[in-house]
């Protein structure tokens, strides 16, 4: 797998990783939006061409990393509220939303080596 998308896969598992920290109360963490991670910033600035020249319409990785951090707001959430089912159900949603991620990066890592 390429550096670079090696290291959005590895960015979002640290923020998954953090985030699970916070909810095995571990750790101290505040939600980013799907706008203010590093996943996210890479998307909003070069990220959207990259993965269109990757032949993949930008929308197949936005929606689930929208959904992704919504999930973990929620998760954060119903923590807090004391909600431990809907804290399972959120956690099981960020989970899915996740490896949806990981398998979209490593699709635009074929794909960018194949361009080359």
């Amino acid at each position: 797998m390429s550096a670079f998308f090696f290291q959005r896969i590895n960015d979002h598992i640290q923020y998954l990783n953090r985030l699970q920290r916070a909810l095995d109360k571990a750790e101290d963490f505040t939600c980013s939006t799907c706008h203010e991670c590093k996943l996210g910033i890479w998307f909003d600035q070069e990220g959207k061409d990259e993965v269109t020249a990757c032949g993949m319409d930008p929308q197949a990785l936005a929606e689930p990393h929208t959904a992704f951090h919504d999930a973990c707001f929620r998760a954060l959430e119903c923590r807090h509220a004391g909600d431990a089912a809907g804290e399972r159900a959120a956690i099981t949603e960020m989970y899915k939303h996740s490896n949806t991620l990981i398998n979209l990066l490593m699709e635009l890592d074929k794909a960018g080596q194949a361009k080359k």
